[in-house]
């Protein structure tokens, strides 16, 4: 569609905050900590998805590509910002295990949404080949 990437750096982070804190609100209700939560963990990955399609010069027909990149970086962002994120569970006593194994499965959830939307948003800005 568009010839050139400058506004997929744009328009697709945008895009992607947009979807998923309409997301959110329909789910959980419109607060600014679920917004901030969507743009560390859904926006950022999306900006340095499309970083990585300008650089490598991703087409529409990349798609186990546009899979898996935002799979590994959508779990990368999560599991290094999430514990920052979180300061009190609230759970009370929780073992370091349980935190870990938990931080492991968010992000294994994250990875999973994003290897999911990012194929289905992204080739609407992608040039053909």
């Amino acid at each position: 569609m568009f010839k050139s990437y400058r506004p997929l750096l744009i328009v697709f982070p945008i895009v992607t905050q947009i979807i998923f804190t309409l997301a959110l609100s329909i789910f959980d209700g419109f607060s600014l900590e679920g917004s901030i939560g969507v743009a560390i963990f859904f926006t950022l990955p999306a900006f340095l998805l499309a970083v990585i399609c300008q650089f490598t010069q991703y087409h529409q027909r990349n798609l186990v590509q546009m899979m898996l990149m935002p799979a590994i970086l959508g779990f990368v962002v999560t599991v290094i910002l999430l514990p920052f994120f979180i300061i009190d569970t609230g759970l009370g006593d929780v073992s370091l295990l349980d935190e870990s194994v938990m931080a492991l499965l968010r992000g294994l959830m994250i990875a999973g949404a994003n290897a999911i939307y990012s194929p289905l948003v992204l080739r609407l800005f992608l040039p053909k080949a």
